[in-house]
């Protein structure tokens, strides 16, 4: 999957992969703290969902690779 078209939509993927806190996420890409559960309905977007697991998926590949790499030294 590429980078998504709306970049708070890619930044709000990223930043939930990498484990920040939805609530956080979301003021970080602008958007306000009080939107509450209507924000929530952002991370049930296919295409955002898709993207999430994507980078999480590439960070687990990444890790274990580098993993590998430290034990064959």
């Amino acid at each position: 999957m590429a980078i998504l078209r709306n970049p708070r939509h890619e930044k709000l993927s990223q930043l939930v992969a990498s484990g920040v806190r939805t609530t956080q996420a979301y003021v970080s890409c602008g958007y306000s703290k009080r939107c509450g559960p209507v924000c929530y309905n952002l991370l049930k977007r296919t295409e955002v969902a898709a993207r999430i697991s994507e980078l999480k998926e590439m960070a687990a590949y990444s890790s274990a690779q580098e993993s590998y790499s430290t034990e064959a030294a």
